[in-house]
């Protein structure tokens, strides 16, 4: 009786590949996004604000999961792809037909990964990149606010949090307790405080802290209601000034821990529940990006069955742009099915996906039986 199913000791070698190429990719695209966040951000935060080598190692690690969200499917794809595509050129897939085994078995092995993309990929973009976003996020304020109790701020820059404005002179940077400004508008008037050195007294996680300026000078003004004229209202000369119970920050870090994209799958269900819809179309792309990763395996394989003759150098990138082009689509596509109410959203989704899935799988095994024998003949 002809075998219906791969041999277990070549299953296990072809899954040995496959992971090993996913790793290999995963690590080749991880570095490919990765380098361009931390050129074109991180490293600019790390610099402006001279936070050091332990603070951009930090936040790189808490960009990972952002990166490789993005990265995820296009790994699984082409380590899927490679290694069945090594297997055709070594003949192997056309030993196994010899031997009894219909290539719709390679169709069984790709909905199998596909279901295991889902069961490791679910929980990454439910809770583990929600919350790196959300860590990473409120640690660039701190970082910020760091920056401001060190004493470390880029001369001559303005950084604001909040009601709050700090600004270091030019004339005195990289002195020790160089020159700051701290600006605070309230209703109707502006205060301006300057010091020769500034202790922030700030615990991470805090809603609130105290500051102290030595050297102080407090000057206020009067804001007119019309013009740009402003009249001082009164001048304070100190050796130390604190303010006590400063929010500094704390609306920063309360916007970001509000922002839907920073809150794990189960919270952002509950809020759409409660009527919120940008929760709702943050949910609907968590969904549709599960959806895209278990597809990848199955377009990996629709991609050997049709490589062949001129079809081999189209058939990865098209592949690749099918699945890039499907990631920057789930934005728009999640906003068009919030119309349909959650349950109908979610139904759509799902039965998107199915349709999705019984289509790849019907092309690739149709188009498998011809795509067995190598380009190149065997040696």
């Amino acid at each position: 009786m002809a075998p219906r199913s791969l041999p277990s000791r070549y299953l296990r070698a072809l899954l040995r590949d496959i992971l090993v190429f996913l790793l290999a990719m995963l690590l080749t695209v991880e570095a490919l996004y990765l380098s361009d966040k931390v050129i074109t951000h991180l490293l600019f935060d790390v610099m402006e604000n001279r936070l050091g080598l332990s603070f951009l190692i930090e936040t790189i690690i808490l960009a990972v999961p952002e990166i490789l969200a993005v990265g995820f499917p296009l790994a699984v794809l082409l380590a899927v792809y490679l290694a069945l595509i090594r297997r055709r050129e070594a003949g192997e897939l056309v030993i196994l037909a010899a031997a009894g085994l219909a290539p719709r078995a390679l169709v069984v092995v790709a909905l199998a990964l596909a279901l295991a993309v889902a069961v490791i990929w679910t929980p990454f973009r439910a809770f583990v990149e929600p919350m790196a976003a959300q860590h990473l996020t409120i640690r660039l304020v701190e970082g910020r606010i760091e920056a401001i109790s060190s004493g470390a701020l880029s001369p001559g820059r303005f950084l604001q949090h909040g009601e709050v404005t700090f600004f270091q002179h030019p004339e005195t940077a990289g002195r020790p307790g160089g020159v700051f400004a701290f600006v605070r508008q309230i209703s109707g008037s502006e205060d301006v405080l300057t010091g020769g050195s500034l202790i922030l007294d700030y615990m991470p996680g805090a809603t609130t802290t105290d500051l102290t300026l030595s050297s102080a000078q407090w000057l206020g003004f009067a804001l007119p209601e019309s013009g740009p004229r402003r009249r001082e209202s009164h001048r304070l000369d100190v050796a130390h000034l604190s303010i006590a119970s400063l929010a500094l920050g704390s609306a920063d870090i309360d916007a970001i821990r509000r922002d839907p994209r920073t809150n794990t799958l189960p919270e952002v269900m509950r809020r759409w529940a409660a009527g919120d819809g940008l929760a709702g179309q943050v949910a609907l792309e968590r969904v549709l990006g599960v959806a895209l990763a278990m597809l990848s395996p199955l377009i990996a394989l629709l991609a050997l069955a049709w490589s062949r003759g001129r079809g081999t150098l189209l058939a990865l990138p098209a592949a690749l742009g099918a699945v890039l082009g499907a990631g920057m689509a789930l934005p728009p596509l999640a906003l068009a099915l919030l119309a349909l109410g959650m349950a109908g959203a979610l139904g759509m989704a799902l039965a998107l996906a199915l349709v999705l899935i019984a289509a790849l799988a019907w092309l690739s095994a149709r188009g498998l039986p011809r795509a067995l024998l190598p380009e190149r003949p065997l040696q």
